[in-house]
């Protein structure tokens, strides 16, 4: 199902899956996936988030202050601070199971 995906939002899962290992967590959540897409100077939604305040380097800090950079990812207030910034983390679940099988961001 990797093949439905534009390539930008391939690209967003790679990028994620490589901030899970550079953080030493056992895998890929919301978080990553966030930042990921903040990496993407060229995207709309990394434009609008900025003019909120929220960019790669704050939400990097953010990340690894909640994480302690080894931790297993983060608290259960972060599926609202997610949902409050416009992105939902159970349509995120929904897709990455439907594309790599259930359980993916376990």
């Amino acid at each position: 199902m990797f093949e439905r995906f534009t390539r930008q939002a391939r690209q967003v899962v790679v990028q994620a899956q490589e901030e899970t290992r550079n953080l030493g967590h056992p895998a890929v959540g919301s978080e990553h996936l966030l930042l990921a897409a903040l990496s993407r100077r060229d995207d709309p939604a990394t434009a609008a988030l900025s003019r909120l305040g929220v960019t790669a380097g704050s939400c990097r800090a953010e990340v690894e202050r909640l994480t302690d950079r080894g931790g297993s990812g983060l608290g259960p207030d972060d599926a609202e601070s997610l949902r409050s910034l416009g992105i939902d983390p159970d349509e995120i679940r929904s897709r990455a199971e439907a594309a790599f099988g259930p359980g993916a961001l376990d």
